[in-house]
């Protein structure tokens, strides 16, 4: 995550590509590739992640930071940049009824 924070987005991301191989099942590895990636501008490859985010197991070490309401959320951004209001709402929506307040 330091790489992101220094926006090093590309060494990030190669980064996050190792911790998902060594754990694939670690939803947050996506979901922080997927902040690297929207970062970096590669919309694709962020949506693809929030989205598999969306869908992994929720490990216990990993519920403090609600992952999938903040994939919501993401999703909710990515599509109202997209001009796709409905999918927007949608996921807003979600991101609501799980618990994101914003942060």
């Amino acid at each position: 995550y330091a790489h992101v924070a220094t926006k090093q987005y590309d060494k990030a991301i190669q980064d996050y590509n190792i911790l998902i191989r060594l754990s694939p099942d670690n939803a947050l590895y996506w979901f922080n590739r997927g902040v690297a990636e929207y970062a970096d501008n590669d919309k694709t490859g962020a949506k693809n992640d929030f989205e598999k985010t969306l869908v992994m197991p929720e490990f216990e070490t990993n519920k403090q930071y609600n992952l999938r309401a903040r994939a919501c959320n993401n999703l909710s951004v990515l599509y109202k940049e997209e001009g796709d209001s409905n999918k927007s709402a949608y996921y807003m929506q979600q991101a609501k009824q799980m618990g994101f307040n914003g942060q």
